[in-house]
C-alpha cells in the first residue's frame, strides 16, 4: 500500500488529481485509515489509472471515462469509442479548414477602396492596436522591435 504522495510519485500525477478522481468516484482509494483520514492505494490500481489518463489524453471527459470504468467496458468496444471520437475529431477539422478557405477567399476578394476598408469603414493605414507608437520629434523610429527586449534594456543599463 501508498499513501497518496507515494502513488503520485510512482504513476507520476499530482496528489490534487489523485484527490480529485477520489472525489468524483473515478479512482477510490484502496483504504482510508478512519483515523487520520489517510488515502492508501494499492499497485493493482495502477493499471485503472494508467488507462483513464490514456483516454483522457486522447479527448474523452472523465463523464465518459468514469462511465467506460463502471461499465468495464472491453478494449474492443474502447477502440470503437476511440474509432468513433477519431471520426468526430476529423470532421470537425474538414469543418474548420472549410471555415478557413472561406475566410481566405473572402479576404482576397474584398476591395479595399480610397484606405478605408468595406467591412469596416475604418482608415486602413491607421495604425493598427498594438503598433508601435510614433516616433518622438527629432528622433527617428525604431524599426528594430529587439529594443522592447528585455536583454536589449538590461545592455543598455550597463552601456551608460
Amino acid at each position: 500500500m501508498f499513501l497518496t504522495g507515494e502513488f503520485s510519485q510512482i504513476s507520476r500525477v499530482s496528489k490534487r488529481l489523485l484527490h480529485y478522481y477520489d472525489e468524483i468516484g473515478l479512482l477510490k482509494p484502496a483504504r482510508i485509515d478512519p483515523h487520520t483520514g489517510y488515502r492508501y492505494y494499492s499497485a493493482t490500481q495502477l493499471p485503472r489509472l494508467n488507462r483513464i489518463l490514456a483516454l483522457k489524453d486522447l479527448g474523452l471527459t472523465l463523464d465518459h471515462i468514469a462511465g467506460m470504468m463502471q461499465a468495464d467496458v472491453s478494449d474492443e468496444e474502447i477502440h470503437g469509442m476511440l474509432l468513433m471520437k477519431k471520426a468526430e475529431l476529423e470532421q470537425t477539422l474538414r469543418e474548420d479548414v472549410q471555415r478557413l478557405r472561406g475566410i481566405d477567399y473572402t479576404s482576397s476578394a474584398l476591395p479595399l477602396d480610397q484606405g478605408h476598408s468595406s467591412i469596416t469603414g475604418r482608415d486602413a493605414s491607421a495604425r493598427p492596436a498594438g503598433a508601435a507608437h510614433p516616433p518622438v520629434q527629432g528622433r527617428p523610429a525604431d524599426p528594430r522591435p529587439f529594443r522592447r527586449h528585455r536583454l536589449y534594456r538590461w545592455f543598455r543599463t550597463y552601456e551608460q
